[in-house]
């Protein structure tokens, strides 16, 4: 599991990794290094990414920092792949990030800890 989250110390090089939902229930993946700033980017200016506008009000609804650009980008396009339930479990924090994401060819089952979704939910 990634160490850095929402409470580790900023640094100029930190990158962090968001999900905002929409009004319309969608989710939108992408990575910064000030998740509160492009937020109200993407709510308030012109800044904001072209998918997101008309579609708000938008919801924070997940963020952690990964390190480098480099790995933030990797980790965007892996959550990108990921089916919507698989999503809303790393929301809601029932799967977690994993480190092998970061290698190359790294399998996307590989990203998620090893409880399946349905493991996850009580019955």
């Amino acid at each position: 599991m990634l160490v850095m989250n929402e409470n580790t110390p900023k640094s100029p090089s930190q990158w962090s990794v968001y999900i905002i939902q929409t009004r319309l229930n969608t989710l939108y993946t992408g990575v910064t290094t000030d998740v509160d700033r492009r937020f109200k980017e993407h709510q308030e200016t012109k800044k904001g990414a072209k998918y997101l506008k008309g579609k708000g009000p938008l919801i924070l609804m997940w963020h952690e920092r990964v390190g480098s650009k480099s790995d933030a980008l990797k980790i965007e396009h892996y959550i990108k792949q990921l089916k919507r339930k698989d999503k809303s479990a790393l929301i809601e924090g029932r799967f977690f990030l994993d480190k092998s994401i970061l290698k190359k060819k790294a399998p996307l089952v590989k990203a998620l800890n090893h409880m399946s979704y349905e493991e996850s939910c009580p019955h």
